[in-house]
């Protein structure tokens, strides 16, 4: 309309601030100790051949078909059994793709399947989830972190972070709303690959950068 002003909106805040951090308060975090993610429980779960069965409650039975990996599939889905979350009812399973891979956690209630980039990482007093991924090196991929909240027995997705400036290597909580990360930045991973850095690169821990999540 002529004359006439438009209101922009304000974009939404976002449910989480990074910060830098050092390595010795990663090394520090990391050494509290942190409640157990998975433990190795094999009760309700059978396996014949490539078909494997989760137990389900009031006799119900969930079962997923495992698909290895062979030269040149790019349809594989190859299934590993892990155990269960120590604190909700599900089982964990570890699925390898063609490109990747996953952690599929299946409610023992509903059969539902929350899929994660990365291994769950419980916060503190378990309130929380953080998986981390690790994109590089396959073609428009993204490294990051998910954050679930967790509402027993089921997570809810709280927000994930998606970037293609490093590469996630570990994960380690403070409190319930603050974690932090190490990663390498992607031009060393690069840098690597192409020869012009060794691989002991990845071992050296002044390459590394620590960052710090806050969740709002």
């Amino acid at each position: 309309m002529a004359g006439g002003t438009y209101a922009q909106q304000a974009p939404a805040p976002r449910p989480y601030r990074i910060t830098t951090t050092t390595a010795a308060l990663f090394a520090q975090a990391q050494a509290r100790p942190a409640p157990a993610s998975i433990v190795s429980d094999k009760q309700g779960f059978t396996r014949s051949g490539e078909t494997f069965t989760l137990r389900l409650t009031k006799g119900r039975r969930l079962r997923l078909v495992s698909k290895p990996t062979a030269a040149f599939e790019e349809e594989s889905a190859e299934l590993t059994y892990v155990g269960k979350l120590a604190h909700l009812p599900k089982y964990v399973l570890h699925v390898l793709y063609y490109e990747g891979s996953a952690y599929l956690l299946v409610d023992e209630t509903t059969g539902v399947i929350d899929t994660l980039q990365g291994p769950p990482v419980p916060s503190p007093k378990r309130g929380a989830v953080a998986a981390l991924y690790q994109g590089y090196p396959f073609e428009g991929a993204l490294n990051g972190v998910e954050v679930f909240q967790v509402a027993a027995p089921h997570l809810r997705r709280k927000f994930s972070i998606a970037q293609g400036k490093w590469v996630p290597y570990e994960l380690a909580w403070v409190d319930e709303r603050n974690f932090l990360i190490k990663c390498l930045p992607v031009a060393v991973e690069e840098a690597i690959d192409r020869g012009k850095l060794p691989e002991k690169t990845r071992q050296n821990s002044q390459k590394f950068t620590y960052l710090r999540v806050t969740m709002r």
